[in-house]
């Protein structure tokens, strides 16, 4: 196993890549390249929650997968965090053949407020917001989404507001063109790539309706979605075990 770090910088504001790539060969004496997390942890765009950060990875080293961490930059405005993400999936990808990545298989989890990070791309990598960004859809391209607990609705009948106050500013969450902008089921189309994603009933900091109205989303566009609903449980629960409690 690799440990892997790197530094992304988007309008001043500098993110740590981190990350852990398994070094296996075959039975033929060939280096076999594996599927590859990117991990977007949760904390409301104001902190980064290092319960859903280095837990995770080291998770997910052990199933088989390549796994990175994003310290995205937090308390900043739209879209840095954002732009920091595109150019992460570019930097892997570009990367695949030193870290021993599949190109294909590079997919996106998110928790909380990293899950509506995570939901951003899965939702505009191929937008034109992005392209005119200079970003290149296929270099930026997740190939798949694992959310849990996701922050994804502007609603205010659903949303957390404390995140996007820290993204959009407490004048921007007044402007509903922005909010819209930000409020991620509405922007489902076919492109978005297979979802896998959870929540639990009882979440009080982020409603379950925020994944519910991301299903139902993802349904009536025709994408791969799996999607569970446990019926106990806080917010927050990382791997839900007693080592992230």
């Amino acid at each position: 196993m690799q440990k892997i770090t790197e530094k992304i910088t988007v309008a001043g504001h500098t993110a740590e890549l981190m990350g852990y790539t398994i070094e296996k060969k075959n039975d033929w004496g060939v280096q076999d390249k594996h599927a590859t997390i990117i991990i977007c942890p949760g904390g409301g765009y104001h902190f980064v929650s290092d319960r859903e950060a280095n837990p995770v990875a080291l998770k997910l080293i052990t199933m088989g997968y390549n796994a990175f961490v994003l310290n995205y930059t937090c308390q900043v405005r739209y879209p840095v965090a954002l732009e920091q993400l595109a150019q992460s999936v570019k930097l892997v990808r570009d990367n695949a053949d030193e870290w021993n990545v599949r190109e294909d298989k590079i997919i996106i989890m998110g928790m909380s407020a990293g899950g509506h990070l995570a939901a951003s791309l899965g939702v505009k990598w191929n937008s034109d917001e992005l392209k005119q960004m200079g970003y290149k859809p296929e270099e930026i391209k997740p190939n798949g989404l694992v959310l849990s607990y996701p922050v994804i609705t502007a609603n205010k009948d659903f949303w957390h507001q404390g995140s996007f106050e820290q993204i959009l500013g407490k004048d921007g969450i007044e402007d509903e063109k922005a909010l819209a902008n930000q409020s991620l089921e509405k922007l489902v189309t076919k492109d978005v790539p297979p979802v896998f994603m959870w929540h639990t009933f009882e979440d009080k900091a982020v409603p379950m309706e925020n994944s519910l109205l991301f299903a139902s989303s993802l349904r009536k566009a025709g994408v791969s979605t799996e999607y569970h609903i446990f019926p106990h449980g806080p917010h927050g629960l990382a791997l839900a075990n007693e080592e992230t409690a």
